[in-house]
């Protein structure tokens, strides 16, 4: 089972790369403003200090837009993946509180929150 999924990873990874090139064309069509996302929250802390439990109930608790494991799949086109996390989730709380060294891809699926390790080490490697 982990295999197919890891295949089935990498099979989207290679089928999303094109999806950065046209993200302002995306973005010019969206229905919704900036405003809509106005105030970003970024929850940092040292690793065994409690940010991964405090992030996953704020995600599950409250109405908030947050990185899933489905959007870090499109790190390279955010915007199509959260239109995509949007279609297939909605507003369904993710219910998942365990995991790995930060990593809730294994317990809680594409759902769940995630730390989009992919998109910060992209950015500052």
């Amino acid at each position: 089972m982990r295999l197919l999924y890891k295949a089935t990873e990498k099979l989207l990874r290679i089928l999303i790369s094109g999806l950065g090139i046209s993200e302002r064309f995306i973005i010019k069509r969206l229905p919704f403003t900036a405003s809509e996302f106005a105030v970003p929250v970024f929850i940092i802390g040292a690793p065994r200090t409690g940010s991964t439990i405090f992030y996953q109930a704020l995600t599950n608790s409250l109405d908030v837009g947050y990185v899933d494991n489905l959007v870090d799949l499109f790190y390279e086109s955010f915007i199509a993946g959260f239109m995509l996390s949007k279609a297939l989730y909605g507003k369904k709380p993710h219910n998942n509180f365990d995991s790995f060294h930060g990593s809730t891809r294994r317990y809680g699926g594409l759902h769940a929150p995630s730390d989009c390790g992919a998109f910060w080490y992209r950015w500052l490697p």
